[in-house]
């Protein structure tokens, strides 16, 4: 399994949850820095916005899809305002999604409610794919880097499709979609 080790600066990493008693979490700390998309050095994420409020079919797809491109899922918060609560709600999905996930494991994921008004998210799921590196952000109002962004319960295909078709995102739609057809 790939392991990111990079400081987590502002935000919570859900992959900490394990020292939270939540019994099937991940027990290392898997990191993802904003800053860096694995992959090619350089390249901005790929985030995808989503909430638990979605269609169960719709969140475990979202998540076999996240884990094979390495995507980044973001919350905007904890379910009831409540941290054991959300690693209890992300242990479900996770047990029920396990035998469709690719043998490379889980997605990252990231409660970032700063990343839901950096990027004027309204709705869940969106797809957001920054053509830059995303700078650490310590401060309520922080610039959206330059990116291309698409809404709608989409499969990651479709949605990779439709980037490839701008310029500006082609090269890095595609490496995305090869690594999404590739992935068993």
């Amino acid at each position: 399994m790939k392991r990111f080790k990079v400081p987590a600066v502002c935000f919570l990493w859900l992959f900490f949850l394990g020292v939270c008693g939540a019994a099937d979490l991940p027990k290392h700390p898997r990191e993802l820095h904003p800053a860096v998309s694995p992959g090619t050095p350089g390249d901005g994420p790929l985030l995808i916005f989503v909430s638990f409020s979605l269609p169960g079919t719709s969140l475990r797809r979202i998540l076999r899809e996240a884990a094979r491109t390495d995507a980044v899922l973001v919350l905007r918060g904890l379910v009831e305002a409540s941290l054991p609560r959300t690693a209890e709600r992300l242990r479900e999905l996770l047990e029920r999604a396990r035998p469709e996930l690719p043998v490379a494991g889980e997605p990252a994921w990231v409660i970032d409610p700063f990343a839901y008004r950096r990027f004027a998210v309204t709705g869940a799921p969106l797809f957001v794919l920054c053509l830059e590196p995303l700078a650490t952000c310590h401060e309520e109002r922080c610039p959206a880097p330059r990116h291309v962004r698409l809404a709608g319960d989409l499969h990651l295909d479709e949605v990779l499709k439709q980037f490839a078709a701008i310029p500006e995102a082609r090269s890095r739609a595609l490496v995305l979609r090869r690594r999404l057809e590739r992935s068993p």
